[in-house]
């Protein structure tokens, strides 16, 4: 048995987030790092965008309001 399965996070990256200059993004040990064309590169804490973005949180076998 595999229950209770959580379902720790779907995170869509895209360019309307992040601005339309990315060239490279890498998700690392909690850091989510995005590389820009001006040569910079900005560094977001994934716990802290989980923590102020979550909306429900999912466990496999339970009815669900998103889904």
């Amino acid at each position: 048995r595999v229950f209770p399965l959580q379902i720790l996070g779907i995170l869509e990256i895209n360019k309307k987030g992040f601005g339309s200059g990315i060239t490279d993004v890498l998700m690392h040990h909690g850091v989510l790092a995005v590389s820009h064309s001006n040569k910079k590169v900005k560094m977001y804490s994934i716990e802290h965008i989980v923590q102020r973005y979550l909306t429900e949180e999912l466990t496999l076998g339970k009815q669900s309001s998103l889904l």
